[in-house]
């Protein structure tokens, strides 16, 4: 099982991973390597899952400056930002 996990872990397969490192814990609690990559994998995850919610923030920023902050037009014809 672990692996199958291993081979899933190197494919960024964290997930499926996770399942297959927890199968060989539960077989043998004290695979220090299953332990060690599982938290990796876990890891994984969640700095994927902070960036990705960061660039949304940064989408939904850039979204709500445009309509409250929307772009001004000049006395010279241009156009500049409020910001």
């Amino acid at each position: 099982m672990y692996y199958k996990g291993l081979a899933l872990f190197d494919l960024s397969r964290y997930n499926e991973a996770i399942q297959y490192f927890d199968q060989s814990l539960s077989v043998n609690p004290k695979d220090n390597d299953a332990a060690k990559y599982k938290e990796l994998a876990i890891d994984k995850i969640r700095k994927h899952t902070a960036i990705t919610c960061n660039e949304k923030d940064e989408g939904l920023n850039k979204l709500m400056r445009e309509i409250f902050f929307p772009l001004k037009q000049t006395t010279l014809g241009r156009r500049i930002s409020k910001i």
